[in-house]
Order: C-alpha cells, then structure tokens, then sequence
C-alpha cells in the first residue's frame, strides 16, 4: 500500500468523542525539516478535534537540542523572560500565592517569573537539556518522566497547573487532563494554551499552516471541545482569551513563518514574512474578534465538591 493510500484508508475514530474522522491535512515538517516524511491529520467530523494520525515510536528524533533557546546566565533568561509576563498576569487573575506545576517548562522563563513572585514552582520535564538547566540555575523543584501521567499521580496538590503550549506535544493529553484535574486543590486552576484548529489561518494555509508544526504536533483541541471534555472531569470554564498580548503574536508569526515557508530561498522566504506581517495587520480585528485566532488560553477552575 502507498502512503498515498495509506493517509486514505479507513479512519480510526476520534480519540476524544468517539465520532467519526476524515483525512484533514497531509503534512511534512516545513518547521524543523528534519525528516521528508509525510504525516497524516484526521479531523473528527462531531467534535472537531485535528490529530495526528500514525504517532512516531520515538519522537525525541523531531526534538533537537536546538529545540529551545538556552539562556547563558539567570541574568540573561530574567530578561529574556520579560515577554512572557503575560502568562504570570493569566495566573494572577485568581492566584497571588500557593504551589504551581508548569508541565512542559521550556526555557525555563515563566518558571522564574512565577518563583520571583512568590509561587512555589515546580516543572515536569522529560530528561534532556532543558531540564538539566532549570534543576542547576533556577530555585525551583524539577521532575523528571517521560511520562507524565505516572509523575502527575505522585506529586501531590497544585493550586495552578499550566500548559503554555504544551497540551498539543502530548501522547495522551486527555489522560493528562484527567490527573491535572485530580491533582487541583479546591478552586485550583488549569491553565491550556493551545493552537486553535478552527483559526482562519488554518482555513487558508492548511497543511503548510505553522501552527500544525508536524509531526511534534499530535493533538489540537477546539477551544469548546476542550472546555466539554475538562467539564466532564469537574472544571469549568473561568476565562477564555483569544486576543490577549500572546495571541496576537501567534497570529502575526503564524502569519510569517507560514507565508516564509513557502520558498526555501532566503530573500525569498524574507520577501514571504514581510508579507505576512502586512498581512497579520489586515486581519488583526477579524481574527480576534470572530474567534479565529490561531492560538487560544483557556482558564479552568476546579469545581467545589
């Protein structure tokens, strides 16, 4: 059978509600170009949920050690950090204080932000770079686990738990979904931000659309998908923001880089994203406002028993 055929064959069914799935995307890695490999996305036709189909058995293939821009000095990362103040401000809308767990930390920026403002951090990593420098430099508590679901169920009660863009890497984000909601105190929050399936962007750029970023993007939750599947484990909605600072630089770089991978020359690809960003500032209202923003922030509060 031809890949071709393959990506054509009967599709599994959803793996959030069950319905059924349809060939969406067939895509390739534009982001990183490590492999030449197609990958396949399906979309559930109830849910609307985009997932990747045939998940890769090793997946640190598609994560170099470039993958995350290492900071030379706490003083450099303290500076580097100051554009990801909103994620503190997210936070602070309902918690000052109390024990945070960011899953998926990065660099290591907002984990320094919310420890210098007086949260008791902790990350969950996988092993690797990343990890290993936020355990040496910053003054906070790191886990390691390749698995995160086995972690979750052993550290305890958080009063925030946040995702930056972290939701979309997972293998099993609805059984992380169920641990994160049991490992909330009382009126704690979860934090998801997230690529947006339904965004214009995708609408019109498809398979070459930044944001799908295959194959290191395995699942993208509708925003109102996700908000059913976290109120069926005891969450509620307490803010939804598509036009936050964040937002609208997902949009304008979604915008760039998607339009800057058309062309593998580099005038040209420069050429691309300056159109982009022209482009980006056209639609900056019509993608806030109409709910098509190419990334979303979700804020769930678990439910008094």
């Amino acid at each position: 059978m031809t890949a071709e055929k393959k990506g054509r064959a009967a599709s599994p069914s959803c793996l959030l509600c069950g319905g059924d799935t349809q060939l969406a995307y067939i895509a390739r890695d534009l982001n990183r170009q490590i492999t030449e490999a197609r990958f396949y996305y399906l979309r559930c036709s109830v849910c609307g949920l985009l997932f990747l189909r045939d998940v890769p058995a090793d997946l640190s293939l598609y994560y170099p050690e470039s993958y995350y821009p290492m900071r030379a000095s706490i003083d450099d990362l303290r500076i580097a950090s100051q554009i990801e103040q909103y994620k503190l401000d997210f936070v602070r809308r309902t918690h000052d204080s109390g024990r945070l767990l960011e899953i998926g930390p990065g660099a290591g920026g907002f984990a320094l932000l919310a420890s210098e403002a007086g949260f008791a951090v902790g990350v969950l990593e996988m092993p690797g770079p990343s990890a290993a420098w936020i355990g040496e430099h910053l003054d906070v508590s790191v886990h390691l686990a390749d698995d995160p679901l086995s972690a979750l169920t052993s550290l305890g009660t958080f009063d925030v738990i946040t995702l930056w863009h972290s939701w979309e890497h997972l293998r099993d984000p609805w059984g992380v979904l169920d641990c994160a909601a049991a490992a909330l105190s009382e009126e704690g929050i979860l934090i998801i931000a997230s690529p947006n399936p339904t965004s214009l962007q995708i609408r019109i750029l498809g398979s070459r659309w930044t944001h799908l970023d295959a194959p290191r993007h395995l699942v993208l939750s509708p925003p109102a998908a996700l908000v059913l599947a976290a109120a069926r484990r005891g969450l509620r909605l307490d803010h939804l923001d598509m036009a936050d600072r964040s937002a609208r630089g997902w949009n304008r770089f979604g915008w760039e880089q998607s339009l800057g991978n058309f062309s593998d020359t580099p005038a040209v690809s420069l050429w691309l994203r300056r159109v982009g960003t022209c482009i980006a500032r056209v639609l900056r209202k019509v993608e806030t406002r109409a709910g098509r923003a190419s990334t979303y922030t979700l804020i769930l509060r678990r439910q008094a028993q």
